[in-house]
């Protein structure tokens, strides 16, 4: 049986995040028809296989074709008719430092990935995330490598933190920021990096995690 000829290809060799590669597909999935074939080449690597194929199952894009290829494996996935999920997460942030946000806002965009409703508090330090120019770093002594560490991030397919919030945003996500936490650390609304972002406090964010079906603090 042959195999159906893809509408598009993404070339997404030398990222190894799944959710840097699954945003690009959704992203392509934007512009093909319903039952379109979109063609993704990735790094032979298997936590990202692992994960393309439960994304497949979760949203119900079938995964059509997993094929080897010097290096590398081309997927083949058909864009299907999703049906809207009724599933929601709500993850809230206190730190601004590198290492302590690549986990929070990884699960919180591959919830988004996979269909779910999401929503993040930014309290504490972790409100500079949200300001504009805000470059992640390191703690204590090792806040001198900070540079490189962001360096190492991107070249391993890490987004840099507000792109990730952006992502977020684009797939629907909704972000908050701890009002106090804005006035404490002199964040003014007109510095904020995003126009949707949401100020309030606890009462406001408590609305999210009683509907919440997996919740995470950081």
């Amino acid at each position: 049986m042959s195999l159906p000829a893809p509408v598009r290809t993404l070339d997404a060799r030398g990222i190894q995040i799944s959710t840097h590669v699954l945003f690009d597909v959704v992203e392509a999935f934007g512009s093909l028809n319903i039952g379109d074939v979109l063609e993704v080449v990735c790094d032979d690597f298997t936590a990202l296989d692992t994960d393309i194929r439960s994304w497949s199952t979760v949203t119900g894009h079938p995964l059509i074709d997993a094929e080897p290829m010097s290096g590398a494996i081309r997927y083949l996935i058909r864009k299907a008719e999703c049906a809207p999920t009724v599933h929601r997460m709500a993850a809230v942030i206190s730190s601004d430092e590198l290492t302590e946000l690549l986990s929070p806002l990884g699960f919180a965009l591959a919830a988004a990935l996979e269909g779910l409703e999401v929503a993040v508090f930014f309290q504490g330090p972790g409100v500079r995330v949200l300001e504009r120019g805000f470059e992640p770093h390191l703690k204590g002594w090792r806040r001198v490598f900070s540079g490189a560490a962001r360096r190492g991030l991107e070249k391993s397919g890490h987004d840099h933190p507000q792109e990730k919030v952006r992502e977020l945003l684009e797939l629907g996500g909704k972000v908050y920021a701890c009002g106090p936490s804005l006035e404490r650390f002199h964040i003014l609304e007109d510095m904020l990096a995003f126009d949707d972002v949401v100020i309030g406090e606890y009462v406001t964010f408590v609305n999210e995690l009683d509907g919440a079906d997996i919740t995470m603090y950081c």
